[in-house]
């Protein structure tokens, strides 16, 4: 065997294959693109899509694991004291009236779930994205509602599970923007 029988014609530094790459990123850029790769290129949406899928599942889990951890700490004799994620989505509500209106997350981000299913990704994107700002408000509150009287205790700090709950939020954010986008660019 000769040494110009022994190259691969489908090594990837042959000058041929390089020619190829630059003819189709070419054609790509230029719109000139045939069927077969309009299938290849459709490929990647599928992929992206994948990927939004993974993101909106983690986004889940993370919510269903910031039920089970503390969300912030108290200033009282048991600084735990009613900080535990599923108590705070069963009755946060009652701190609404007291305008503690970060608990309206929850439903928003609820709503965005929906959506989601139901391929309204641009509903989606805003309910997510207003479910997030209300839980970064979070942190601007000093004080919140302990107990049923209602008394009121400092906060001195933020637990796991607010960070799992906003993290659920970004991670459906980011969901969100992987499809918006790319049904915004498949649609010119």
């Amino acid at each position: 065997m000769g040494v110009a029988q022994s190259i691969n014609p489908y090594s990837p530094l042959t000058h041929n294959n390089l020619r190829r790459t630059s003819l189709f990123m070419t054609a790509v850029f230029q719109g000139n693109i045939n069927m077969p790769v309009k299938k290849i290129l459709s490929f990647f949406l599928v992929s992206k899509y994948i990927k939004s899928i993974i993101f909106l599942l983690l986004s889940m889990i993370l919510y269903t694991c910031s039920l089970t951890q503390d969300c912030y700490y108290v200033d009282l004799f048991d600084p735990r004291a009613w900080s535990l994620g599923w108590g705070l989505l069963l009755f946060g509500w009652l701190g609404v009236p007291f305008g503690y209106i970060m608990w309206l997350a929850n439903p928003l981000l609820f709503s965005s779930w929906y959506y989601y299913l139901f391929k309204k990704y641009d509903k989606s994107l805003i309910m997510s994205g207003i479910a997030f700002i209300l839980m970064v408000s979070f942190l601007f509150c000093k004080e919140v509602v302990v107990g049923d009287s209602p008394m009121f205790a400092r906060i001195t700090g933020y637990g796991i599970g607010y960070l799992l709950w906003v993290l659920s939020s970004v991670f459906t954010i980011t969901s969100n923007a992987f499809l918006v986008n790319c049904f915004k660019k498949s649609d010119k």
